[in-house]
């Protein structure tokens, strides 16, 4: 739950410095929906990934859901996908009401989380099989995080948060 957390931080960098007015808008809200929906989609995807590479055994997993064939991986692999399309679905909306003139850089920022998120530990790029999975975490709840919040709530970057 330190993702929410570093939410709200961002939110009260950017009203403390009178970079936004209020806490109390649609984006803002917005922004822990869809956290929550990416990270939700990328634990299931990371639990799906590892049962599917063998990483996940019977006698060492710590994620027993698969293992122990207490859900299907097929019923892990739609809800991480619905997971994903609502942080999506959530985020395009905020794109129609966020404050500013070209929404490139929040596609980018999107796009860039969304697939860190996922490759995370799915394959081709197992980005945590490669030896890159701390610096994925660090990137998804760090900068790319507090930038995402900084875009959806005043339209631009705020160095004092990042």
């Amino acid at each position: 739950m330190l993702y929410l957390y570093i939410v709200a931080l961002s939110g009260a960098l950017l009203y403390q410095d009178s970079h936004i007015e209020s806490l109390y808008t649609v984006n803002y809200i917005l922004c822990f929906i869809i956290v929550l929906a990416f990270h939700a989609g990328a634990n299931l995807i990371n639990t799906y990934y590892d049962f599917q590479t063998g990483v996940d055994q019977v006698a060492t997993a710590d994620d027993r859901t698969l293992v122990d064939k207490t859900v299907l991986p097929s019923t892990v692999l739609k809800t991480a996908l619905g997971c994903f399309a609502v942080g999506l679905s959530a985020a395009l909306k905020g794109l129609t009401i966020a404050p500013f003139d070209d929404a490139t850089p929040a596609l980018a920022l999107l796009g860039l989380s969304m697939g860190l998120s996922f490759f995370y530990t799915a394959n081709p790029l197992n980005l945590k099989g490669l030896g890159l999975g701390d610096f994925t975490i660090f990137m998804c709840f760090g900068p790319l995080l507090m930038s995402g919040v900084c875009l959806a709530t005043c339209g631009k970057l705020v160095t004092a948060v990042l």
